[in-house]
């Protein structure tokens, strides 16, 4: 069966030297539209960011501009292509590149990779059709952690559980609403939805926000969805509530392709951790 063979592989690789294979194999046959799901959670969270907003000097008249334009470009094809696959690593590098070269401030840097450090195992233990094995979660932390040290920032917390009181932190002392953030939030979810077909974007929208914290949404001035979507997350998505309301914009709690041969699986490989 396709899911032990891949459990199996990556039950017997180690985390530390091997964590660039583990992370690209489960994303690859396991967690690739939780993936997804989850990048589109950390961009609509560091919308809430002052910081970040100011960073990018957002007004109406310059929602299109050539910056924010380039950066919603980037954004778009590392959402497609994943940060795990080899590709979406040489594009996450020049987002590193980037915000390393920016007015953000070390806080700014640290909350934004503690976002994706724990925004994906917080996703997972709410909706994943399996739940990360240590393998996957050491792999995870060693993987971001080294994206604050090509950042430049040290100390970096030293597991998951300062990593992810360092968000919390961060999110009480200087997450506020503004229109800012909110203008910034509406162009990302458009973002996410734009290649699914146009009569199906209205509910993705929806269903999208719909997976926020209640506090966020306050913070993006995004209005609470409509009660259907709510209880469909909120009841962890069923077989018959995916019945009733199938989309691809909800998490889909299903098993990996068929197709997870020893010869595919081998192309999803990777000889270490470090984003290099």
């Amino acid at each position: 069966m396709a899911i032990r063979y891949v459990l199996g592989v990556i039950e017997t690789l180690d985390p530390v030297r091997d964590g660039r294979r583990i992370l690209a194999l489960a994303w690859r046959w396991h967690f690739q539209r939780d993936a997804e799901l989850s990048f589109n959670l950390c961009l609509l969270s560091a919308c809430a960011m002052p910081a970040v907003t100011a960073l990018m000097e957002l007004a109406p008249q310059r929602a299109d501009g050539p910056q924010l334009l380039e950066l919603r470009a980037l954004l778009a094809r590392l959402r497609h292509l994943g940060v795990y696959s080899r590709a979406g690593r040489r594009l996450l590098r020049r987002l590193l590149a980037g915000l390393a070269q920016s007015a953000l401030g070390p806080d700014d840097l640290l909350y934004l990779v503690s976002l994706f450090a724990t925004e994906e195992r917080r996703f997972n233990a709410r909706f994943g059709w399996r739940k990360f094995g240590a393998p996957e979660k050491i792999a995870a932390f060693n993987y971001w952690r080294d994206a604050g040290l090509r950042l430049g920032l040290r100390p970096m917390p030293q597991d998951f559980a300062a990593m992810e009181s360092f968000r919390d932190a961060y999110e009480q002392a200087h997450r506020h609403r503004s229109s800012a953030g909110g203008q910034l939030a509406r162009l990302v979810i458009a973002d996410a939805v734009a290649e699914l077909p146009r009569r199906r974007r209205a509910a993705a929208r929806r269903q999208l926000i719909a997976l926020l914290p209640s506090a966020l949404r306050s913070a993006l001035g995004l209005r609470r969805p409509v009660l259907a979507p709510l209880l469909l997350v909120g009841l962890r998505l069923g077989a018959w509530g995916r019945a009733l309301l199938p989309d691809p914009y909800l998490p889909r709690l299903r098993h990996p392709a068929a197709q997870a041969t020893p010869a595919a699986v081998k192309k999803s490989s990777g000889a270490r951790s470090e984003i290099s």
